[in-house]
């Protein structure tokens, strides 16, 4: 976190212990201090608490074959994000549970996931030249 205030200091709220890159980052827009992020081809997203970033939460995903893609939180529940990956699933979790509640079969790799703000029961994915909308 950089505060334009005082331009002197900045906190860095997570580092991969496997040095690894960070692919991709998603801020819970219900529950405003959490951010994850995954890993470079990685299988697994990482959750930090922005009060308590010394102590990430992981969140271990054996149900992707594949790395992540993408990750999108739902816009109007704090504990539903969605996950797409290589191996073609876009994957709905409940972040409390650590549990799925929805899976989707792709025709392709999925590259991207958005949710819908204005109406939070739709999400679009992208793969090959493909843009797909889910109701869930």
């Amino acid at each position: 976190m950089f505060d334009l205030r005082d331009l002197g200091s900045c906190t860095v709220f997570y580092n991969d212990a496997r040095l690894r890159p960070i692919d991709h980052v998603a801020w819970n827009p219900v529950a405003p201090n959490l951010i994850s992020v995954v890993p470079h081809k990685s299988y697994e997203v990482i959750t930090i608490d922005i009060r308590n970033y010394r102590h990430p939460v992981g969140v271990k995903l054996h149900n992707h074959k594949a790395s992540i893609n993408g990750i999108a939180w739902a816009p109007h529940n704090a504990d539903h994000f969605c996950t797409v990956g290589s191996d073609h699933l876009a994957q709905l979790f409940k972040y409390e549970k650590n549990e799925r509640v929805l899976e989707y079969r792709a025709e392709g790799e999925i590259n991207t996931v958005k949710w819908s703000k204005v109406n939070p029961e739709f999400m679009a994915i992208t793969y090959q030249r493909s843009i797909e909308v889910l109701r869930v």
